[in-house]
């Protein structure tokens, strides 16, 4: 009986981290496993059904959002261009540590530059070297000048 309790906890805590939507089919999967268990209510089981009514609904992004390293293509093609991206700002030694470390985010062919650097040399350095690389039209700037 320890044991399955133990398991319902665990697949719980397993369930309740994979996001909003799971809550509701992991607090009916801890009430089904505690009534196959004996009918004992659970720690769980209680903590299913409170999260499962206090559950935040995740709001669309919006069009203007920033981009994130999260938002990557993960074709060979679009690896490929960060990659190349990448090695053109680490060779240059006149640039900053900080324009070296920009993020590269490449997406179905457009990439996007993001992060800060020293002053609008190096961004027009680093936009330059990742318009060589993904052709003119296919760079979105989202480069800080940092003070």
């Amino acid at each position: 009986m320890f044991r399955h309790v133990l398991v319902l906890g665990i697949c719980f805590a397993l369930l309740s981290c994979a996001g909003g939507s799971s809550n509701q089919q992991a607090s009916k999967s801890a009430a089904h496993h505690a009534k196959a268990a004996g009918g004992e209510a659970t720690a769980a089981t209680q903590k299913a059904k409170a999260t499962e009514s206090t559950a935040s609904v995740r709001e669309p992004e919006s069009s203007t959002a920033k981009a994130s390293v999260l938002d990557q293509g993960n074709d060979e093609g679009d690896l490929d261009l960060t990659q190349r991206i990448r090695k053109q700002l680490l060779a240059d030694d006149a640039l900053s540590f900080s324009a070296k470390n920009v993020k590269i985010i490449t997406k179905d062919g457009v990439v996007t530059l993001a992060g800060a650097v020293k002053n609008e040399t190096e961004a027009n350095e680093v936009r330059q070297k990742a318009t060589a690389e993904a052709g003119q039209g296919h760079v979105k700037d989202e480069l800080q000048i940092s003070p």
